[in-house]
């Protein structure tokens, strides 16, 4: 299945709550959440609907890799971008990565003007360089990918900029 991005809104007044324990407001089961599947469920089908409303759950797939790298410091002593820490961490593997811990984090509402204001000067020449090009990658594969990432790329701007005029933060979790 692979590592996911899923991002729940929370109130302010339960900020300091979440900011303790920012994985009790994580659903038990985002990725049924975001395929619209109901929670345990071990066959059926969907229509692949998220189930969460759009301005309450942030899914980014697979494509939060990318919107890290592109955010990260391209030095290690420089500074990441404001987005960066919307994206930032990775996975614990346990036994050779047969399973893993997920990294955790809420961000307060107080700082999610200038993770939106970042979102939104993010340009598809910031992240498309980030590709890992190899002599098998085609154009098509590379623009695929490209439009992949500027998909969710927009999903995330939305979210934010819903969440700054809620006054909302989140809690997040790759995993």
């Amino acid at each position: 299945m692979g590592i996911r991005y899923y991002a729940y809104a929370f109130d302010a007044e339960i900020t300091q709550a979440v900011l303790s324990d920012p994985r009790a407001h994580i659903s038990p089961d985002p990725f049924a959440d975001a395929v619209g599947l109901p929670h345990g469920f071990t066959k059926g089908t969907t229509d692949f609907q998220q189930g969460p409303a759009e301005e309450d759950m942030l899914y980014l797939d697979k494509a939060w890799r990318n919107l890290q790298r592109m955010s990260e410091p391209s030095d290690p002593a420089g500074e990441p971008r404001p987005a960066y820490r919307m994206f930032e961490g990775e996975v614990t593997p346990l036994d050779g990565w047969e399973v893993w811990l997920p990294w955790v984090r809420a961000i307060p509402p107080g700082d999610i003007a200038r993770i939106a204001d970042d979102l939104d000067a993010i340009t598809r020449a910031d992240f498309v360089p980030w590709f890992t090009r190899h002599d098998s990658d085609s154009v098509q594969e590379v623009e695929s990918e490209a439009q992949y990432v500027e998909f969710h790329l927009g999903r995330a701007r939305r979210f934010l900029r819903g969440l700054e005029k809620s006054g909302r933060g989140f809690a997040y979790m790759i995993g």
